[in-house]
């Protein structure tokens, strides 16, 4: 069997957050940002005094500047999640609109405008600002304290793993999600051909009797450490096969116990 090719895995040490179905599902199935991300060689966002004020009054929800800061380099190296809209402008999920500066390899985030779901006229900021102008108006961006506290964080994944079969690309996420008072795991993997989507599919790692997966995505989560996973959902889907397989391994052993008998 053909190994699937890993081109990158990212594993958030320091994400601790859980989160709620609901609001992963809006993040996994949303649009597909067709965007730029930034260049590989841009390795980190520093974020100033200025921008992390105005992230607090526009964007919301309230966080601490090193939350902030760790959030958004955490980000930086999932693609699709910060791109690259304009040499000045760029997004987060398609939403949050920043205003940037290139400082060697890093970038330096100056100040938020907002979230375009609140403020729909910053995805067009020219008109946006015309519209402003021509009534000799200051642009109001700040959100009302009830607006800042509804919002939430960018969902961020605890791993993040890359990877291609012999002709489509998979993305894989693992979030932590929070299901009642308990606390567990939900994964997603996009697969996409030619520059596709063709599915999305969730796997929890409780239950290894849903839809079978292919052998590429089983042998990702057998190296992530989801072996009894892999082995039951195998048992449920190929109970013939996974039985000669466990007869030819069987086999193999008492041929290999004889030999060392007969060598003592």
């Amino acid at each position: 069997m053909r190994k699937p090719k890993i081109k990158r895995a990212i594993h958030q040490l320091y994400c601790h957050q859980t989160y709620r179905k609901q609001d992963i599902l809006r993040k996994v199935h949303g649009e597909r940002n067709k965007v730029p991300s930034f260049p590989s060689r841009y390795s980190s966002i520093i974020l100033t005094g200025h921008a992390f004020k105005r992230w607090n009054e526009r964007v919301g929800p309230k966080v601490g500047f090193a939350e902030l800061e760790r959030m958004l380099n955490h980000l930086l190296f999932i693609p699709e999640r910060i791109t690259r809209n304009s040499p000045k402008r760029g997004m987060i999920d398609s939403d949050i609109l920043f205003v940037y500066e290139l400082v060697g390899n890093e970038i330096h985030i100056v100040t938020f405008l907002g979230r375009a779901s609140e403020q729909p006229g910053l995805r067009n900021l020219r008109s946006f600002r015309e519209l402003k102008f021509e009534y000799n108006e200051r642009l109001k961006l700040e959100l009302p304290e009830a607006a800042l506290i509804r919002q939430k964080l960018p969902c961020i994944p605890v791993e993040y793993i890359h990877f291609e079969g012999r002709t489509t690309s998979y993305f894989l996420e693992r979030y932590k999600v929070q299901i009642g008072n308990e606390s567990s795991s939900l994964i997603y993997v996009k697969e996409v051909k030619n520059s596709r989507l063709i599915d999305i599919i969730e796997i929890d790692p409780d239950n290894p009797y849903s839809k079978l997966l292919n052998r590429s995505i089983m042998h990702v989560l057998y190296i992530m450490g989801y072996a009894s996973f892999v082995q039951l959902h195998l048992e449920y889907h190929k109970p013939e096969e996974v039985k000669n397989v466990a007869e030819k391994y069987e086999e193999r052993m008492r041929e290999r116990a004889l030999r060392f008998l007969q060598e003592v």
